[in-house]
């Protein structure tokens, strides 16, 4: 009897299912599970070639049926195996062969290889020495510094920046003192994969003082970016942008960090009382190094952030 190619390929497509149905149905003592394996190499070159023999094809549907269900030869490269690129090697893989080649399903794909993910425990410590013997000029009263607000995050996302012009966020917080845009900014960089985990701590009145908050990150956000107000003032802020805590593969124990004045370029107010005056335009985020923080040469630091691993 002959066949026609479609009538050929459509009766091999039903063989291959029903072995599959067969083998799934039977007992036969190989459950699944048991050949369900992990992706973590990087090894791959052609997608899907599951007995690496440097091409896709029928031989390699065979291969993974044979490992899955009777405990046959594994692969050599688990990630070429993983044909759905799903970081594991199972069942899912053998279908999605078969779809491939008999019904044009998706092309098998490399898998991204998982990254292993470390995390850490850290305590920050900001320890404001802001206060009328360090920087007498003009000091106001009822010093004190906002609450801190900040993120874990990666290298894709820049909250502030020395030389850049300030958010809405960071306007509001160096203005008012006031979490919510930031936060918002912050949701945002989480729902586009470059922000972890959302900081919010306590503020320090009055000033000098100290306030303590415990945070987690992990390696693929080790960065942390802090900020708080200092008020009374136009638009003047303390913190840090980007602070890596992670490095050649390990967390650092303690970083010690010295806050000196940032100006969000958003207020034309020269002293801690200055009236409401906006900035127009807005001007790029810059360090004071002037009056009323410059004593004799030099800008002594308004305080401290230490971050201390748990």
């Amino acid at each position: 009897m002959n066949f026609s190619k479609s009538e050929y390929m459509s009766n091999t497509t039903h063989y291959v299912l029903g072995v599959l149905a067969v083998l799934v149905f039977m007992d036969l003592g190989f459950p699944i599970q048991a050949h369900s394996e992990s992706t973590l190499n990087s090894c791959c070159l052609v997608g899907g070639d599951a007995n690496s023999d440097g091409t896709f094809n029928i031989a390699d549907v065979t291969f993974g049926i044979a490992r899955i269900f009777t405990g046959g030869s594994a692969p050599t490269c688990l990630e070429e195996a993983d044909a759905n690129a799903d970081n594991a090697f199972n069942i899912a893989d053998v279908t999605f062969g078969i779809m491939r080649i008999f019904s044009g399903g998706a092309a098998p794909m490399c898998p991204v290889p998982i990254v292993p993910v470390d995390s850490a425990t850290y305590i920050v410590t900001f320890e404001s020495t802001w206060s009328v013997i360090t920087h007498p000029d003009n000091f106001p009263p009822n010093p004190h510094f906002s609450g801190l607000i900040g993120a874990t995050h990666d290298s894709t996302v820049l909250f502030w920046e020395e030389g850049a012009l300030a958010s809405l966020g960071i306007k509001s917080m160096a203005e008012f003192g006031s979490k919510f845009a930031l936060t918002t900014e912050v949701g945002v960089a989480q729902q586009d994969g470059s922000a972890e985990y959302l900081l919010s701590g306590g503020f320090i009145s009055p000033s000098p003082g100290s306030v303590s908050y415990t945070f987690e990150i992990t390696s693929v956000y080790s960065k942390v970016t802090l900020v708080s107000m200092l008020a009374p003032s136009p638009d003047w802020f303390v913190g840090v942008n980007g602070l890596e805590l992670y490095a050649n593969g390990q967390w650092l124990d303690t970083v010690v960090v010295e806050l000196f004045p940032y100006d969000a370029g958003t207020d034309d107010g020269i002293i801690y009382t200055s009236s409401n005056a906006v900035t127009s335009p807005f001007e790029v985020i810059s360090a004071i190094a002037t009056s009323p923080f410059l004593i004799g040469p030099n800008v002594p630091p308004l305080g401290t952030f230490t971050f201390v691993r748990q």
